[in-house]
Order: structure tokens, then sequence, then C-alpha cells
């Protein structure tokens, strides 16, 4: 994208200039000559019709071609940021010279893309340049007969050339002009596609803004990927303030939940409520205003603690961060590191470990004081006793909030109001710890395994 906007900024800044100056420059010297000497003039313009069609010929070329070459550096750049992104796991397993085969494979795509380019504007500038001097050269042939026959002086002629020498910038710079307003023509394309693509989700057109009290109720919810359906026929009924548990085997559809239920993404059959109010009638800023979201992957900016966890409530205080952070679990760590708070956690958060991440985000979600909060698996990384601690925490701090808690760790809700478990995308059971104990074999099993691992 930046590599696209530097061609779009040329193609306005230089491209227009060097059109104007080319034009301009064109038809003024074009009414000297014609001023001058008509008959020579005329014959001065054959090659322009020339020039006109192979303009018009390596315009089109340039166009895809350019186009191309964008699309193969996008996928290069983009190599290049997953492999340092991910470069603990290609050290870890000792791919380096696989991937830098794979960039070079990338790499020489790249290059072969920019000297298919090169080729066609290599061919293009001489070939205008070349009619260009043909046109000086009918001028010196018919010029000099004239000349012969004291039908021109040879002033006349000289000063005839001399205009034919400045038309001649303008009929060159018709090529240079060319290559960089298509250059710039393709990455605008590329740029207004990124700017006109529209989100999946958006408002209904009547949708109001609604205040939510933290009720959430999922009516016949069916979603799919690819025709393979994640939730089928799900009915789950959360009342306000409520403590909720959602537990299941891997790809259940446990995380599915709260992306539907943050309106991330919609049931493709089925309703969803917010107070009893379909959610086709209330706006997504009003959902997601009201709803504090802890999700799987902790993501954290290359900025320091505090404004990360600020990033929850930009105008939050620095009390309201150490509060939020001590519900969290997190606030003992932070007064341990040299700067605390001011401390700046590198990209991605590269400085903390996982459990402390894991923490950061429970702490911007809460700062928000939402009406509804939703754990997604908010707890993996961190161990039993500090996993404890942040749910006796989070029960004092969730009194009156609709807390739902998504996780594989049965004892991060055994005392919830209700525990739905979820199997191959639909409930199998529901219902408070004790009664899924008895009614529930796969909550059985794995409690039962769970306490055999403690």
């Amino acid at each position: 994208m930046t590599n696209d906007m530097t061609a779009v900024r040329r193609a306005c800044a230089f491209g227009v200039i060097a059109g104007f100056d080319a034009v301009f420059l064109f038809l003024a010297t074009l009414i000297f000559m014609l001023t001058f000497n008509v008959k020579l003039t005329l014959y001065a313009l054959i090659p322009l019709p020339v020039i006109s069609l192979i303009s018009l010929f390596f315009v089109r070329l340039l166009f895809k071609k350019f186009k191309s070459v964008q699309e193969s550096f996008s996928l290069l750049t983009e190599k290049v940021r997953e492999m340092v992104s991910g470069i603990k796991i290609i050290q870890a397993f000792q791919q380096e010279e696989p991937e830098s085969k794979n960039f070079d494979k990338l790499s020489q795509e790249y290059l072969g893309e920019n000297i298919s380019l090169i080729k066609i504007w290599g061919t293009m500038f001489p070939l205008i340049f070349l009619f260009a001097e043909i046109g000086m050269a009918i001028i010196l042939w018919v010029g000099g007969q004239q000349v012969i026959l004291n039908e021109l002086t040879t002033g006349e002629l000289v000063a005839f050339l001399s205009y034919m020498g400045i038309i001649v910038w303008p009929m060159m710079a018709v090529g240079m002009v060319t290559n960089v307003y298509q250059r710039g023509n393709a990455s605008y394309k590329r740029i207004l596609e990124l700017l006109e693509e529209k989100p999946d989700i958006y408002d209904a057109p009547r949708a109001e803004y609604h205040t939510l009290k933290g009720g959430i109720k999922l009516e016949n919810i069916y979603f799919s990927y690819g025709g393979q359906a994640v939730l089928d026929n799900v009915n789950i009924d959360i009342k306000q303030g409520q403590y909720i548990g959602i537990c299941g085997k891997i790809g259940s559809g446990k995380s599915i939940l709260a992306r539907l239920i943050l309106r991330i993404i919609q049931p493709q059959k089925g309703r969803i409520f917010y107070d009893s109010i379909d959610y086709r009638k209330i706006k997504i800023a009003a959902v997601r205003d009201n709803i504090g979201y802890v999700p799987q992957d902790s993501f954290l900016f290359s900025d320091t603690i505090e404004d990360n966890v600020r990033f929850g409530k930009p105008d939050a205080t620095l009390e309201e961060i150490v509060e939020a952070c001590k519900v969290a679990s997190i606030d003992k760590n932070i007064m341990e590191l040299k700067y605390q708070y001011k401390t700046l956690v590198g990209e991605k958060g590269v400085t903390l470990s996982g459990g402390q991440k894991q923490r950061l985000c429970i702490a911007r979600a809460i700062i928000r004081r939402p009406q509804i909060l939703i754990l997604d698996d908010a707890l993996s990384a961190v161990d039993t006793h500090t996993e404890k601690e942040i749910i006796r925490n989070l029960e004092n701090y969730s009194k009156g909030i609709t807390t739902i808690v998504i996780s594989h760790r049965i004892s991060s809700f055994i005392k919830a109001d209700n525990i739905f478990v979820l199997d191959k995308g639909k409930i199998e059971n529901s219902g408070t710890h004790r009664e899924l104990i008895k009614k529930s074999d796969i909550y059985k099993n794995i409690y039962k395994i769970q306490k055999l691992e403690e």
C-alpha cells in the first residue's frame, strides 16, 4: 500500500506537471510553426498519428503489467512481514533454509515482473523518440529542397529546426507521462478497491443506539464455514447479571459464540436478542460499546503498559488503570518492573510472558466498566493459583455485570449460575456444575481429566 501511495503521489505531482508542460509547449510551438510555414509544419506532423497509436497501445500494456508488479510486491512484503513475525517458530523448527528459498522464489517473481515492465517501457520510449526524429528528418529533406529552390532561406530552416527540436520534447514526454500515469492509475485502482470494500457486518437501515443492560438470548442459531456447520440450532438464554460458563471440546464452536454476541460475525440462521431487542434493531456500535471482550490471542500494542490498558477507556485516570490491573492480578508484576506502568511492552507485548499479556488484556476489557464481559479462553496461560485469584476478583468486580467465561478449564466457571456444554456445534447440556456432573457425560469426563491433572 505504501508503494501504491508513492505511485499515486508521483502521478499527481510529476505526472500532472510534466503533462501540462508537454501539452502547453507543444501547442505554443505548433502555433509558431504554423505561423511560420504551414506546409513544412504539416510535413513535420506526419509522425504524430503514429506516436499517438504507439502510446495508446502501450498504455494498456503498462497498466496491466504495473498492476501485476504491485501485486507481486504485495506478496513479497507480506512474506517478509510473516517471516519477521514468526522468526522464533522458523528457528525452532530449523526452517531458515526452506523459508529463505521461498523468499528467493517470490523475489525472482517480483524481479521477473519488473523486467517485463521495463522491457515494455524500454520499447515504447525509443519508438516514440524514433518517430519524433523521423519528423526532424522530414523537415531536413523537405526544408532543404525549399532552400535549394529559394523558397526558404537557410536562417528560416535553422529556425524551423529549432522549433522542431522544442516540439520533440513533448513527443518524448508522452512516453514518460504515460508510464508515470499508468503506474499511478494502477495503484489508484488498488487503493480504491480497498477503500470501497464494504464490511460484511453493517447496521440495518432503522437500527438505533440502545444502552445494553446485559440480557442476551440466542435463538435457533446456525453458522457454518464453507458449508460445514459450526453451530447448529443453538439456543442460549442469559439473564442480566448472570455468571455464565461455556465449555466443550476443541472445535465445538465456543469462540464462534463470543464473536456472534460481539457481532464480529452474524448468524446465517436464527436471531440474537439483547435485552429482548432483535440484534438487527440495535446499532453495532451500541453492542460493542457495552461489551468488554478478551480474545484468545492476547494482542498488545507497541506502547507502554499504561497506554495499552487505557486503550479500553481513552479518558481513564492512572488510578482507574491501577484498579483494573489489580482485578486482573497483574499490578504486583508491573510494580516489580523498572519503569512500572511506563514500561514499553514491545511489538505485540514481546517483553511480557503469555500470562502477563492475558492479564493486561483482561485489565483493558474491565476498565471500560462494560455491562457484558466476555472472556474467551483468557486464562489459559496463567497458573492455577493466579487463575483462582483472578476468578475471585472477577466475582467481586462483576456483580450485576453479565459475565461469560469461555474456557476448557472448568475451574474458571465452577461457581457459575449456568454452564453450557457444547458438542459438535450443539448444546449438549446446560446447568450448574453439580447438575452437569450428574447429567452430562462430556462435562463429567472433562472434569475428571482435569482433576487428575491437578
